[in-house]
């Protein structure tokens, strides 16, 4: 076997759609979400890391150190109670997007109670403010000085973040540039309404294509061309999607989610209006079966339901973390929900 085929075979995400992994289940939830954009080419890390992007890998790097040393003292719950559950993302620059010098920043919170997105501010301010807007959301500071860059795109614009950080997993860039620029051709046709960007990692490589999806915090996976058009206009059965579909991080991962995916199949799009909610009912000493119940209510308030789910894990199906990492596999469990029954 020459180097290109022993890479090929090692490839993580080729690997994960050959046997058949379902990936549903894997959508890290965070009560904060935080985007900027930043230039190509992405480093790795902060080593790697020049001029602003190692500016803005630094602050993240400071972030992320005191958000485990909380948890490793405390807990998670003393982590979200300082709110300091929050992820860092980048987006590449799109001048379509963004007018010479200038940068969006993004800071995606999820609501208390029942919610069907994230609430979404967005700035729109000069590249070289952006580090000290960084700063402040990602340690909490007053962001008072910077409320004239509030945008009005917030509400009404659909963001999709299309991973393809080649530079961390081989993956993401070979599977999901394609993807990306389908999306991106789409979003042209949209009328101001969809906007499509290269997005660094999301931690789900075997899964590449991965597509997150704002302000709702959908995540997608495996979303090859031939998907963009279903999952941009929306405009056929999520049926069509559904072996794409890793979670909504609105409810806990592995149980929860696959009990969501459950529900959203059987209620079409109209599903992701539904201010929702989950609560683990029962889940066996083993791990392998759990009962959940989902909560739901129309955007109007006429329709309240809710839905009881059976979840169990038949098996796992053994797998990589990342590409050209053989030492890093992982026994994938897959989330199997053998009954749902809407009881009200």
């Amino acid at each position: 076997m020459n180097r290109t085929e022993d890479a090929r075979m090692k490839m993580c995400s080729r690997l994960a759609r050959e046997s058949g992994e379902d990936i549903v289940g894997h959508a890290f939830e965070y009560d904060r979400i935080i985007i900027t954009e930043m230039p190509k080419p992405w480093p790795r890390d902060t080593d790697g890391a020049r001029g602003h992007a190692r500016v803005l890998h630094e602050f993240a790097d400071r972030f992320y150190d005191l958000k485990m040393r909380v948890y490793q003292e405390h807990g998670q719950e003393t982590v979200a109670a300082r709110g300091l559950d929050a992820v860092l993302h980048h987006v590449a620059p799109d001048a379509e997007y963004s007018p010479s010098g200038c940068a969006r920043v993004w800071h995606l919170k999820r609501p208390k109670g029942p919610f069907n997105a994230y609430h979404k501010d967005e700035y729109l301010l000069p590249r070289n403010d952006v580090a000290g807007l960084l700063e402040a959301l990602l340690f909490q500071k007053s962001v008072s000085k910077w409320e004239r860059a509030l945008t009005n795109d917030a509400e009404r614009v659909r963001d999709l973040l299309v991973c393809t950080h080649g530079s961390v997993d081989t993956c993401c860039a070979t599977f999901g540039y394609p993807t990306y620029r389908k999306l991106r051709s789409l979003a042209d046709r949209s009328g101001g309404k969809l906007r499509v960007w290269q997005a660094t990692h999301f931690q789900y490589h075997r899964f590449a294509p991965v597509i997150l999806d704002l302000p709702e915090d959908r995540y997608w996976g495996m979303v090859g061309p031939e998907h963009a058009e279903a999952l941009a206009w929306r405009d056929i059965h999520p049926k069509a999607l559904r072996d794409r579909y890793i979670g909504w991080a609105g409810v806990e991962r592995e149980f929860a989610q696959a009990a969501e995916r459950a529900a959203f199949m059987r209620e079409g799009w109209k599903w992701v209006s539904y201010r929702k909610s989950a609560q683990m009912i029962r889940i066996e000493e083993t791990g392998a079966q759990a009962q959940v119940e989902i909560d739901f209510t129309s955007p109007d308030g006429r329709f309240i339901g809710r839905y009881v789910a059976e979840v169990t894990v038949p098996g796992q199906i053994p797998g990589l973390m990342g590409c050209l990492s053989p030492g890093e596999s992982i026994d994938a469990p897959q989330y199997e929900v053998t009954s749902i029954e809407l009881v009200t």
